[in-house]
């Protein structure tokens, strides 16, 4: 058994292999061992937690498609004008509904209200008036989404993991707001350290610009036609005039080439100010394999976790032919010899042309984020009164006493008829981390073989617990640091106060950029750095760890 634990949470570390398909794997190896069996695991896919997972996410989908979101937007960024009051009830709003959807639907709920909001009058107010950037805010928006989901069953894919455990021993389901008095009290003094402290700490990086810049530099190849003004020129000379940098000439080793020839293809790193500059040089193509109109808008798109964009290349895709969509650039970071020759990872952002209907068409049918415009939406009173209606459905079925997978599974199919949208909905589950949790929870029921070491390894401390859940989430994954601790955490003595402890832990994913999908959609924004992540996370998890162990010494636990 310990062998492939230790197996699986390397692959996961390395992240050269996605997490779906670690999890497959991993169950697949546990099948083979004999450590479990066949039904049992198969019997996993329709546990109450993938069901819940599968039902929340239908009806956040809903709720994000209907255009809700935006107008909420609009509402508070149009009345409020103080930055301190402004910035709180926004967090506030986005923490408060997070509750209600899991991480991962939080991703696509509210990633784009996140986004719409920094790109509002507001930000430019306050930053033009109190003369700071909106990179102050970026890191604060994302680490909210993070806080709100901790207070509910349903808020995070965790807390649904650790719901299952305790059905699976107690025969019984978790209260559906079993761990709000702690959440909500963390959420409450996360949202005022965000405003009041990890904001005044995020850097100065005062060429962010959230209308026109969402990453750090782009990967361009340049083409250098006969009558180009580069010609001649050398490579340092053009990355001195420009603010460029060269990262090679296709075909020949820099080593060996110094002056920039006609014909020659430039792999360029180019920040995004610098794309007017860059376009206006005389014999100078963008994108060269490829023959790209004249005059279509430009768009930058987010590649989120559950795109389908994830492990291709812009090689075999062929996006202009099918879409009548060019890509310009990439956010790609690491050695890429050709542009069409990038995979795609979470967090990579497109800057690519094409009428705004063909980007809505592509960013549809592949899960993309639209950043600098927003994908045409209307807003839909019929259907964000029936997302509205579902969410609240699905809160109180399962308050009365209904399982609460069966709640939202109700309110997901009846939302999808009121909607008339039967193929749409498919769109809104993430389906690799539907699988991930269903073939994960396989190695849950497995660790019961080494529980022993791992309980003496935690030694019925909740200060272990809490301190190696919140080391498993942040390095590895929040449903990897559930499903590994959470049978540790049902051996302890008073195993509902373990399990609120550990949720928490969970659940505060601050530490590292990749640790949860907001954190990967802010990260290329204007250069942020891995410390930056750490020094604001630090501040946050100091306070949840307060109030974690306050928790736990008043409930007779420590």
């Amino acid at each position: 058994m310990l062998p492939i634990l230790v197996v699986s949470v390397a692959l996961l570390i390395s992240r050269r292999v996605r997490y779906d398909v670690v999890g497959l794997l991993t169950m697949l190896a546990l099948i083979l061992s004999g450590l479990v069996s066949p039904l049992n695991a198969l019997e996993n896919f329709g546990s109450t937690s993938v069901l819940l997972l599968v039902g929340v996410m239908i009806v956040s989908g809903f709720l994000g498609e209907s255009g809700i979101l935006e107008v909420l937007g609009e509402y508070v960024t149009s009345r409020v004008r103080n930055e301190t009051f402004a910035m709180a009830l926004i967090l506030l709003i986005t923490a408060a509904v997070s509750g209600f959807v899991s991480d991962v639907a939080l991703t696509l709920s509210f990633l784009p209200l996140v986004v719409y909001i920094s790109s509002k009058p507001l930000v430019v107010y306050i930053s033009s008036k109190l003369g700071k950037p909106r990179s102050k805010y970026l890191i604060p928006l994302s680490y909210t989404a993070i806080l709100g989901g901790r207070y509910t069953i349903i808020g995070t894919s965790p807390n649904v993991v650790l719901d299952q455990f305790w059905i699976q021993r107690f025969h019984t389901g978790l209260a559906f707001f079993q761990f709000a008095p702690v959440g909500i009290a963390e959420m409450l003094a996360g949202v005022a350290a965000v405003v009041l402290v990890v904001s005044r700490l995020m850097p100065n990086l005062t060429q962010t610009n959230l209308e026109d810049v969402k990453v750090g530099e782009y990967l361009l190849e340049v083409g250098v036609e006969k009558d180009s003004e580069l010609v001649g020129k050398s490579l340092s000379q053009l990355e001195r005039e420009l603010g460029v940098r060269v990262d090679h000439v296709v075909g020949v080793p820099r080593l060996f080439r110094s002056y920039i020839s006609s014909g020659d293809i430039l792999v360029l790193r180019v920040s995004p100010e610098k794309l007017p500059i860059i376009t206006s040089i005389k014999g100078v193509k963008l994108s060269p394999s490829v023959e790209v109109p004249q005059g279509l808008p430009i768009f930058e798109l987010l590649v989120p976790s559950n795109s389908r964009l994830l492990g291709r290349t812009l090689g075999e895709l062929r996006l202009a032919e099918s879409y009548n969509v060019y890509v310009l650039g990439t956010s790609v970071r690491g050695a890429v010899y050709r542009l069409s020759s990038s995979t795609f990872q979470p967090g990579s952002v497109l800057l690519v042309a094409g009428k705004e209907e063909d980007v809505a068409r592509l960013s549809g049918d592949m899960v993309l984020v639209p950043l600098t415009k927003r994908a045409p939406k209307l807003f839909d009173r019929r259907t964000a009164v029936a997302s509205l209606a579902a969410l609240g459905a699905g809160v109180t079925l399962s308050l009365i006493g209904l399982n609460v997978a069966v709640s939202f599974l109700i309110a997901a199919v009846a939302l999808t008829v009121v909607a008339s949208k039967g193929r749409k909905v498919y769109e809104y589950v993430d389906w690799p981390i539907v699988f991930f949790v269903g073939s994960y929870l396989s190695l849950g029921e497995a660790i019961t073989s080494i529980s022993p070491q791992l309980t003496a390894l935690v030694g019925g401390s909740l200060v272990v617990l809490f301190l190696m859940g919140v080391l498993i989430a942040n390095v590895v994954n929040n449903v990897a640091s559930a499903v590994i601790l959470g049978p540790v955490a049902l051996s302890f003595q008073h195993p509902l106060i373990a399990f609120t402890v550990l949720a928490m832990a969970c659940s505060s994913t601050f530490i590292l950029p990749f640790s949860h999908q907001a954190n990967i959609a802010v990260y290329n924004a204007a250069g942020y750095r891995v410390r930056d992540y750490l020094l604001g996370g630090t501040v946050l998890l100091l306070i949840i760890a307060s109030i974690t162990f306050a928790y736990a010494w008043l409930a007779g636990g420590l």
